[in-house]
């Protein structure tokens, strides 16, 4: 009997080595460096705001004609945004915590943790750093089944994370840097689906030399996940790719990329892939940037396109890439980030980030208007996907008028074909569509409205993603929601609002519905 013999690829001797050096420091260097690197960070904004509402419908389970109860639904919402600039720390994020009860019990009661804080400390100066991150955020159970819009705890997924990357990053000489990262993430999920919690780690080492005009690049990548022990709960990808790149005039550069992959997924575990990069940089305030790799599952790119002027922000991009349901969860969402397009608009007219921080949250906070837009879900599965995406959106800031447009497309998929060995007994094909448009208008210095109309489609092309309810391959369930607000500036840091919401939602997989509410409520800053 023949061994099969396997070949040490690179990014598995660096992955570990990674981890050990960098985590053998931290300790030391955050003794060393918490106390002066907080004392240098002088320059806080913290906005902390509670909200509470009241919402009166006539379907708060969200169930078909002959099923549905109406009820009062009572919500409160503490937040608090962050945002710090000093010598060696850098704090920047948003965290809220939504507690909701039913009233007459048609539903169930919870408290729903959503946001995003993350802090970056420059332990030891141009050397070591240390980056933290809790993130936390309400997905689907049944990507299939109802989105709820405002305050419901109906078809909940709810998913915390916590992350620890240490990481080198150090100028070696002219050009040239060197970067050695430890990504260390753990994620539990709650709500309507039971799941253990995970471990997901991505290893990283980067040598690269800027395009002055010919530049290069060296890394090694290992992503690993794992369920409560040592065991992966997905195949480990070790990756090792080279770079060049020619830069013109330093606006443009131009590239060729190509490397190896391994993983027990890939037949004959190691494969090479090729492919090629660009980037367009005219200004600071335009910038296109995209590569594109021939993997063996087939075509992987990130293509991205971002535009801001004192008025106008656009943010555009493609991406096809292998990941899963942790790893989804860990990295930034790529969809609908109204804040972060309102601080893009603003940075010409605001220079200074902290007080465009506080300009971003009183502008929200005054308007009425949301973090962030409709984007699509997450998919629960516990093998890898390969995930397309497709967003685009764009936000115009005026004196009295707000816009914002959001459209995606996502399509989730297990990898198959004849150069992949895969092994799933419940395969994934799951297609999420939506649009989002949100119109906001000053009526006095007091007194702010907003509408906005979401339309989502969701298409199980497999067949495998119903929760309780037999679905065939195909079947798919479309949602509108329309909603309209008034807010009302009651004193120097207390707003009031009261709306009306319509949704409607019909399915090959679940009985159609619609739901019809009023809501009201009291957000107070401190």
């Amino acid at each position: 009997m023949s061994r099969k013999r396997r070949v040490c690829h690179p990014a598995a001797v660096v992955a570990p080595l990674a981890q050990r050096t960098l985590t053998t420091g931290i300790a030391a260097a955050l003794t060393l460096a918490v106390g002066s690197a907080a004392a240098q960070a002088t320059r806080w904004s913290a906005e902390v705001r509670a909200t509470t509402g009241v919402t009166v419908t006539d379907n708060a389970n969200l169930q078909a004609a002959s099923e549905q109860r109406d009820d009062v639904i009572l919500d409160v919402t503490p937040s608090i945004a962050l945002r710090a600039e000093g010598g060696r720390l850098r704090v920047a994020g948003s965290f809220a915590l939504q507690g909701l009860t039913y009233v007459n019990g048609a539903g169930d009661s919870a408290i729903i943790p959503a946001g995003r804080l993350n802090a970056n400390l420059e332990a030891i100066e141009r050397w070591f750093f240390l980056e933290g991150e809790v993130a936390a955020s309400r997905g689907l159970a049944n990507p299939l089944g109802p989105r709820p819009e405002g305050a419901s705890s109906v078809n909940r997924l709810s998913t915390t994370n916590y992350r620890i990357t240490p990481y080198v990053e150090r100028v070696l000489i002219d050009d040239t840097s060197l970067r050695i990262a430890s990504s260390n993430a753990w994620t539990r999920t709650g709500g309507d689906v039971a799941a253990e919690d995970r471990y997901t780690g991505r290893h990283s080492f980067l040598l690269q030399r800027e395009p002055r005009p010919l530049g290069w690049a060296v890394e090694a990548e290992r992503d690993e996940e794992r369920v409560e022990g040592p065991q992966p709960a997905v195949p480990t990808v070790d990756l090792v790719r080279a770079r060049l790149r020619y830069g013109f005039d330093g606006q443009f550069a131009i590239g060729l990329r190509g490397g190896i992959t391994r993983s027990d997924i890939f037949v004959g575990e190691s494969r090479s892939f090729v492919g090629g990069e660009l980037l367009w940089r005219p200004t600071e305030r335009t910038r296109l940037e995209g590569f594109y790799e021939r993997q063996p599952y087939g075509g992987s790119w990130l293509g991205t396109f971002s535009h801001r002027s004192p008025f106008v922000a656009w943010d555009i991009r493609s991406a096809r890439s292998l990941t899963s349901f942790a790893q989804s969860q860990v990295e930034l969402p790529a969809t609908g980030d109204l804040a972060g397009l309102l601080d893009a608009a603003l940075r010409t007219r605001i220079t200074d980030p902290v007080e465009r921080a506080r300009a971003v949250e009183d502008f929200i906070s005054r308007r009425g208007l949301p973090r962030s837009l409709t984007g699509p879900t997450s998919v629960f599965s516990d093998g890898l996907l390969i995930r397309t995406l497709n967003v685009a959106t764009v936000a115009f800031i005026g004196r009295r008028n707000t816009l914002a447009l959001t459209g995606f497309s996502q399509r989730d998929q297990s990898p198959a074909g004849a150069d992949l060995v895969v092994s799933v007994a419940a395969p994934v094909a799951l297609r999420q569509q939506g649009a989002t448009l949100l119109y906001g208008l000053r009526l006095t210095t007091l007194t702010s409205v907003s509408a906005a109309t979401t339309y989502t489609k969701t298409q199980d092309d497999a067949g495998t993603l119903s929760v309780g309810t037999p679905l065939t391959v195909g079947a798919d369930s479309r949602q509108q929601t329309y909603r309209a607000q008034v807010d009302c500036l009651l004193s120097l840091r207390t707003t009031g609002f009261a709306g009306v919401r319509h949704q409607r939602f019909t399915s090959e997989g679940f009985e159609g519905w619609r739901e019809n509410a009023l809501f009201a409520g009291l957000a107070h800053r401190f």
